[in-house]
C-alpha cells in the first residue's frame, strides 16, 4: 500500500455515548483510506503521536515491511490547524526515534470556521454601538449575560429551534403546529449548527425568510408561551438589527462561503493554483475596489472565486428558490450604501484572518516573509498529488455516525470493523 509517497489526514471527535475517539486517513494513489479508529483519552499530540505509531505497527505486520520504511513514505500530515496538530509530525517523529520528519499542511476548509468566529465579532461590535440597554429589554424571559451574549447569534438559533424539524420532538418546539401554519408553502427551517462548514450564513438567509412567518404564527397562537416562543416575540422590536445582520452575512455567504468551498472540495482546486488565487483572494477582501458589490446576486463579486460561484438564481444554485426571493426583496427595501460599507468592513476583517491562516503557507499578506514552509519547499508537482483538505476524514465520522446509530455505544467496535476498507 505505501510503496507511493502517501499523506496521512489524522482527525479526532468527541461522542457523548462514546467519548473522544481518534482516527486517520491515508491517502495514496489518488485515493483515501480509512486508518484503524479508536478512543482516545485526550486529543494532547503525545496521545496523537502513540495513535499513529500503533497504527503504522499494525500495517507493519500485515505488510510485512518495516515501521519505519512504512513512516519513510510518509510525505505530508493534511490535518486542521488547531494548537495541537501544529508541529504533530514532528512530534510523531521524535517519538518513534525516526529521522524522517513529513511536511505539514493545513486543512483549506477550515478557513470557513474563522470567518464564522470573525462575522460573530462583527456582530458583537455592533451590539455595543447600539447599546446593551437599547437591545436586551427586547429580548424578555431570558437570562442572557449582556458582556458575552451575541444576541443576534442567540436570535438566530432560537428562532430556528422553535421551528426546525431537529427538535421536533421536543415539548417546546412548534415544527408541526408552523407546518400546518404554512400552508403549502415549506418550512426551510434547520438548527444552526455554526460549527459546521457554511451553514451560518446558510441559516441567516432562511432566518431573514422566515423572520415574518414565525412572529405571524406566535401572533395567531398566543397560548403558546414557552421560553423560546417569548424570545422569538421580542425580536419585533430588533427586526431592523437582526434583518440586516442576517442578510449581510447571508451575501457574504452567496459570495464568498459558497464558492470558496465549492472550489476547494467539488473542484478540488490543485494546490498549485491555489497559491495565485489566494493572493488574489486576500488582496480583492482588502480592496473594496478589486471587487464587484456583494448586495446583488446576479454575478460574482469576488473575482478569484468565478469559476467557483453558482447563481443563486440559477437552476444548479444551492439554495432554495424562495428563500431567494426573500433576499432578493431585502435589497429592494434597504438601504444598499449602509449594508455595503458593512460588509466591506467585515470582509476586511475576514481577509486578516485567512491572511493569519494561510499567509505564510501561500505567501500573503503581513506574513508572506516569514520564510520556507513546506508548500515553497516540496515540488508542486508531488502537492498537487495530494487534497487541499481533510473533508473525507470529517465524512468517515459521519458514517461512523451512522453505524453506532444503528447499533448504539456498545456496538463501537462493531461499527468500527465495518468501516474499514
Amino acid at each position: 500500500m505505501l510503496q507511493k509517497e502517501c499523506a496521512i489526514i489524522p482527525d479526532g471527535t468527541g461522542r457523548k455515548v462514546i467519548g473522544k475517539v481518534g482516527g486517520a486517513m491515508l491517502q495514496v494513489g489518488g485515493k483515501t483510506r480509512v486508518l484503524p479508529f479508536q478512543r482516545m483519552g485526550n486529543e494532547t499530540r503525545d496521545n496523537w503521536a502513540k495513535f499513529i505509531d500503533h497504527v503504522l505497527a499494525r500495517m507493519s505486520i500485515v505488510s510485512q515491511k518495516e515501521k519505519k520504511e512504512l513512516w519513510g513514505s510518509v510525505l505530508l500530515f493534511i490535518s486542521d490547524q488547531c494548537k495541537t496538530n501544529k508541529g504533530l509530525a514532528k512530534e510523531v517523529a521524535q517519538y518513534m526515534g525516526l529521522e524522517h520528519q513529513p511536511g505539514q499542511i493545513f486543512c483549506n476548509i477550515h478557513p470557513v470556521l474563522m470567518f464564522d468566529e470573525k462575522m460573530k465579532k462583527m456582530w458583537q461590535e455592533l451590539q455595543i454601538k447600539i447599546g446593551a440597554e437599547k437591545i436586551f429589554p427586547s429580548i424578555s424571559y431570558t437570562n442572557m449575560d449582556q458582556s458575552t451574549t451575541v444576541v443576534i447569534m442567540q436570535c438566530l438559533d432560537a428562532l430556528m429551534r422553535l421551528v426546525s424539524p431537529t427538535y421536533s420532538h421536543k415539548a417546546w418546539s412548534r415544527y408541526f403546529q408552523f407546518n400546518k401554519f404554512l400552508g403549502e408553502r415549506k418550512n426551510r427551517a434547520f438548527a444552526v449548527k455554526d460549527r459546521r462548514f457554511g451553514a451560518l450564513p446558510a441559516s441567516c438567509l432562511v432566518a431573514l425568510h422566515h423572520f415574518d412567518d414565525i412572529l405571524s404564527f406566535l401572533d395567531q397562537n398566543p397560548d403558546c408561551r414557552n421560553q423560546l416562543a417569548c424570545i422569538c416575540r421580542g425580536m419585533a422590536d430588533l427586526e431592523e438589527v437582526l434583518k440586516f445582520a442576517w442578510a449581510s452575512l447571508a451575501l457574504i455567504g452567496i459570495h464568498l462561503y459558497e464558492p470558496y468551498l465549492y472550489l476547494i472540495i467539488d473542484l478540488n482546486t490543485k494546490q498549485s493554483q491555489l497559491i495565485g488565487i489566494f493572493q488574489q483572494l486576500y488582496d480583492e477582501l482588502m480592496d473594496a475596489n478589486k471587487h464587484k458589490s456583494f448586495c446583488q446576486l446576479q454575478s460574482p463579486a469576488l473575482p478569484s472565486l468565478g469559476t467557483a460561484w453558482r447563481s443563486p438564481l440559477s437552476q444548479d444554485s444551492p439554495y432554495e428558490q424562495e428563500v431567494v426571493d426573500s433576499l432578493q426583496l431585502y435589497l429592494e427595501d434597504t438601504d444598499k450604501a449602509l449594508m455595503k460599507a458593512h460588509i466591506n468592513e467585515s470582509l476586511k476583517v475576514l481577509a486578516a484572518g485567512f491572511a493569519d491562516q494561510k499567509g505564510a503557507a501561500y505567501g500573503f499578506g503581513p506574513k508572506a516573509e516569514i520564510g520556507p514552509t513546506i508548500i515553497q519547499e516540496l515540488s508542486l508537482e508531488k502537492l498537487d498529488k495530494f487534497n487541499t483538505h481533510s473533508k473525507s476524514i470529517k465524512n468517515s465520522f459521519g458514517h461512523m455516525d451512522n453505524l453506532l446509530h444503528q447499533t448504539g455505544p456498545q456496538g463501537f467496535d462493531k461499527a468500527i470493523h465495518a468501516m474499514q476498507i
